[in-house]
């Protein structure tokens, strides 16, 4: 693949800083013109390259929140290996780190959808998987034990699918659907995440005894599904 340079003259504040250089290095330093015109270039050129980077909307939003994600997963998982290091908890422990391993790919195969995606015009989640998402978020806002900041949490997320179902029964145009399903995911799992620390914190419920598998674990249960509701619509089904 070709790098493609830049044009400065099409970036006013890139040509403005290699000035900058010129007349800080030569008035005011007095490095003479040998040093300074080479770092001027370099400046007025890095500078363009750097502001004529595409942006498409969603996306660098989209990969910033993963990548939010990711560190705040590799947090908990540090914090889980300290808190989590007695042989009956050792189960537990590679459950959510598996957990923790899965929103840690999320950047990287988040970045690869949004090159694949526009050139495959990928299956989209329809607004039937939507209900069935909304139904389950329901169920679940039904269960909660009362008002606390992971019901308000569903909340919004009810209030997000229900807006996406609108979008899909409106065909609205895919890629935007697309972002906006993806944000909506990534939202349930931050949550979900959260939840996870606060109540490993406190007092969290018994794991089932040996088992790695997060579905298994009351703690980690939730988190798991909002994973595997990505995971759906990242790989669908053929």
């Amino acid at each position: 693949m070709r790098l493609r340079v830049a044009d400065p003259l099409q970036h006013p504040l890139a040509v403005l800083a290699g000035s900058l250089v010129v007349v800080l290095g030569v008035r005011g330093l007095g490095l003479g013109w040998g040093l300074t015109l080479p770092a001027a270039l370099l400046v007025t050129i890095g500078l363009a390259q750097l502001r004529s980077r595409p942006t498409r909307q969603g996306e660098s939003d989209l990969i910033r929140r993963s990548r939010q994600l990711s560190g705040a997963a590799g947090r908990l998982a540090d914090e889980a290996a300290a808190r989590l290091n007695d042989p009956d908890s050792l189960a537990r422990l590679s459950a959510l780190q598996l957990c923790c391993q899965r929103i840690a790919e999320l950047p990287a195969r988040l970045q690869r959808l949004e090159e694949i995606r526009p050139r495959e015009a990928a299956p989209l989640l329809s607004a039937a998987s939507l209900r069935t998402r909304l139904r389950q978020e329901a169920r679940a806002l039904r269960q909660s034990p009362g008002p606390t900041a992971l019901s308000g949490r569903r909340r919004e997320l009810i209030r997000r699918l229900e807006e996406n179902i609108a979008l899909a029964e409106r065909g609205a145009e895919a890629q935007r659907l697309q972002q906006i399903t993806l944000v909506t995911l990534l939202e349930g799992i931050a949550g979900e995440l959260q939840d996870v620390q606060v109540r490993l914190q406190r007092d969290p419920p018994a794991a089932a005894p040996g088992s790695v598998d997060p579905h298994r674990d009351p703690l980690l249960a939730d988190l798991a599904g909002q994973l595997d509701a990505l995971e759906g619509f990242l790989e669908p089904q053929a």
